[in-house]
């Protein structure tokens, strides 16, 4: 309902022609290859179904650039039963043949027209692309993830330490610079879009579960969070998502006592200040970091868009190491990720 309000949609589709749906919201049963699965019954109740998306990739660090075009039919557009396979059962990557299977289903077939994608990267957004060949936009969508995202990513690895700073209006891992979100920023120092290489991220629900009381992962081959990251201000940033593992693992200072006790009180983040020391200002926040770290390289994620602000220090060295990691990206990860994903590398001709 707020985005009808904020994007003015009964005014352009006209007065009572859009509605909101949520995975709680009645369901109806889809026959598929796997057995009965379930999708919100308002969706389906269409004649046709125009799918609409976009290529932000967010969460590699769990989706692993994976089918992010269909997708949507295994999480948006499906009841809460079969929804939770991502959520609370199998994880994003094995449970993507839950939304294969809904696309691919009969009663899905016939009412798929086609779809339409805008295509975003790290500097906004970059074009639309429409086809009634689904796969043929997720593999579109593959490469704008892998390329674009890709190299900002990949540029992010090389950095050798740094000051982050959070403030943005989200959730503390979703807060994001140059379109890439902090989760995965924790996770840079692996190659996240590597899905031989880094079976596992730094970062994810099930690397949390890998942990021991202690702190010390079970096994010894459980990747660290990024430890380019010597310490994270956080100056402005939301609960509403479990993100205690950040400041367990990361020296973490929050601004305000304010903020500070509204994480104390939130029922997912109740350990978050258990492991973080709270600064009256956000000036005495990066005082204590400089001169605790001993580096003035800051990256701060404040969303941004089409750039990221950063110390001059940090740029410096971004453009510098900008040139080798474009020619890594395009002449030897890429045909990699693209290979993992079954995705033909001469798709590049035809884009």
């Amino acid at each position: 309902e707020e985005y009808i309000r904020r994007y003015q949609l009964d005014e352009y589709f006209g007065p009572g022609k859009t509605k909101g749906v949520a995975p709680i919201d009645e369901g109806i049963p889809i026959e598929t290859e796997v057995g009965t699965l379930y999708g919100i019954k308002a969706v389906y109740d269409a004649d046709w179904i125009v799918h609409c998306h976009h290529t932000d990739v967010r969460e590699v660090h769990f989706h692993r650039q994976v089918d992010k075009a269909v997708k949507p039919f295994g999480m948006s557009y499906a009841r809460i039963e079969t929804r939770s396979t991502y959520h609370q059962n199998l994880g994003p990557r094995a449970a993507n043949f839950t939304a294969r299977a809904i696309f691919e289903s009969p009663f899905v077939q016939s009412k798929f027209a086609f779809a339409s994608f805008l295509n975003v990267g790290p500097h906004g957004v970059i074009g639309v692309d429409a086809d009634n060949d689904l796969y043929a936009v997720n593999d579109r969508a593959t490469f704008v993830g892998c390329q674009l995202y890709g190299k900002v990513m990949t540029l992010f690895g090389k950095i050798d330490e740094c000051i982050a700073v959070l403030d943005f209006p989200c959730p503390v891992p979703y807060v994001f610079s140059a379109g890439v979100i902090y989760a995965n920023f924790t996770g840079a120092n692996q190659d996240l879009y590597d899905m031989e290489g880094t079976p596992l991220p730094p970062y994810t629900w099930y690397t949390e579960a890998f942990y021991k009381r202690n702190g010390k992962p079970i096994l010894n081959d459980i990747p660290p969070l990024n430890p380019a990251i010597k310490m994270c201000v956080h100056n402005y940033a939301w609960t509403g998502y479990p993100s205690a593992f950040f400041s367990d693992h990361i020296p973490t200072v929050v601004v305000g006592q304010e903020q500070a006790d509204l994480f104390d009180m939130e029922p997912m983040n109740i350990e978050y200040m258990s492991h973080a020391v709270v600064a009256k200002t956000t000036e005495s926040a990066m005082d204590f970091a400089y001169k605790t770290t001993g580096t003035d390289k800051v990256i701060i994620f404040d969303g941004a868009m089409g750039g990221l602000n950063c110390s001059e220090s940090l740029a410096d060295l971004l453009i510098t190491k900008a040139p080798e990691v474009s020619k890594e990206v395009d002449e030897i990860l890429m045909p990699k990720w693209f290979r993992q994903r079954g995705v033909d590398v001469s798709i590049l001709d035809r884009m």
